[in-house]
């Protein structure tokens, strides 16, 4: 996988995180104002639903986001792999057995050419 390669799905993948983000932060911050509203008019039914729907679509998002750094991490830790590059420096181990070159780090299941 070249460094552009790389760089293009790594940044590719946080822009579509940063957009949805944004779009279920919106989402919350309208929920989470109307209620605040509801409860300054006195209509406490609304204003406290709308408030703890605002609080659910917050925990959504955070566990969304959790879900997502964590399907991150596997799917670059497994490119790496597939690639049978070093998980701590990125460096090409097709020529090495048992540790990297590059940083020292004792490797598993290297692939011998």
């Amino acid at each position: 996988m070249s460094l552009l390669t790389r760089r293009l799905w790594f940044y590719g993948t946080w822009a579509r995180l940063v957009a949805e983000a944004l779009w279920s932060l919106g989402c919350v911050g309208i929920v989470a104002f109307m209620g605040y509203m509801m409860l300054r008019r006195h209509n406490y039914l609304v204003g406290v639903t709308a408030l703890a729907a605002g609080v659910a679509l917050l925990l959504l998002f955070v566990a969304r986001v959790r879900e997502f750094r964590r399907s991150l991490t596997t799917g670059m830790q497994g490119e790496l792999k597939r690639r049978n590059c070093c998980p701590h420096c990125e460096y090409d181990l097709r020529a090495s057995i048992g540790r990297c070159p590059e940083c020292g780090k004792l490797i598993q299941n290297t692939v011998e050419i």
